[in-house]
């Protein structure tokens, strides 16, 4: 099984992301015999964000060479958390699949609604190869001085946003052979047990880069490269004790506020926004306590705590 792993960035914003990031995608590379391909730069437009689109003349590409395996793509701000995850013997399980993504986080989740920092796509199969060929399709379409004035990101094109269209447009056929990764353990994206993304969400980019780094340094463990660290270091011993109270703090707000077991995927969730200092305990204690299941139960949950 063909397997290439691909990022992309601009030179002025994202390329550092990626000096950190790429070091998981090389490892994990150099250990399973997987090739990586990572662009710098902007194949289409002028402005930065423009480099978000590179991903579809890279698609095209592979196409066009009769590459007939899997592209893993990853984001700038993604890395890969667990290096001897068995890529191979996943996807040779899913090869009648054309495209593996996870679902957008938005509510009521459609089949079609993903985020497309992450996703894998099987060349060797016809509508993977479609997805590809029009999804590259509506970025030629749009006229180069038009995509040179845009003035923000998303005005002229969203790659995102045409990549649901062309999936709903093409439902009856893509659908079948599209896997939504939304069932936990989640593999792809968000806080997956494979690859994780720090979206813009998480935080401004010196937060998110931050983060990543925490990430970047544990999952590589000692093979992590001095430069991803701060000047001083925590100790093994300082991080395992940070990261057991940042535990012991996701568990309570499940046990002592919503006042129920925790479930797996959510409280996985909290942990690693913990413990990469990607949340603080007060945004945590917040978005409990503001949540719809929270005012949906505030009754029941104050009355059970009086009697407890």
């Amino acid at each position: 099984m063909r397997i290439t792993f691909v990022q992309t960035a601009d030179s002025a914003v994202y390329s550092k992301f990626i000096n950190v990031t790429s070091t998981t995608v090389k490892e994990i590379c150099a250990r399973q015999g997987h090739a990586y391909d990572c662009f710098i730069g902007v194949k289409r437009g002028s402005k930065p964000w423009h480099a978000a689109l590179n991903r579809l003349p890279i698609l095209k590409s592979y196409v066009d060479q009769g590459y007939d395996g899997w592209i893993i793509y990853l984001d700038a701000d993604a890395y890969v958390a667990d290096v001897d995850f068995k890529i191979a013997e996943y996807l040779a399980g899913k090869s009648q699949y054309a495209m593996i993504a996870a679902g957008s986080g938005l509510e009521p989740p459609r089949w079609w609604d993903i985020n497309n920092g992450v996703f894998a796509i099987n060349l060797g199969h016809e509508q993977g190869r479609m997805i590809a060929e029009l999804w590259n399709a509506a970025l030629m379409s749009v006229p180069e001085d038009e995509l040179n004035a845009e003035q923000k990101w998303g005005d002229v094109i969203d790659d995102q946003a045409e990549l649901h269209k062309i999936l709903r447009n093409n439902e009856a056929v893509i659908e079948p052979v599209f896997y939504r990764d939304d069932a936990a353990p989640r593999v792809f994206n968000w806080y997956g047990s494979f690859i994780r993304q720090y979206v813009r969400e998480t935080g401004d980019l010196d937060k998110r880069l931050a983060a990543l780094k925490e990430g970047v340094l544990e999952a590589l463990g000692g093979l992590a490269l001095a430069d991803l660290s701060d000047d001083r270091p925590e100790t093994p011993e300082l991080r395992a004790a940070r990261y057991q109270v940042c535990d012991e703090v996701a568990e309570a707000i499940y046990r002592g506020i919503l006042n129920r077991e925790p479930d797996e995927g959510g409280l996985d969730a909290v942990k690693h926004k913990l413990r990469h200092r990607i949340t603080t305990f007060e945004d945590e204690f917040r978005a409990c306590v503001s949540s719809r299941e929270f005012e949906g139960r505030f009754n029941e949950i104050l009355e059970r705590a009086r009697r407890s």
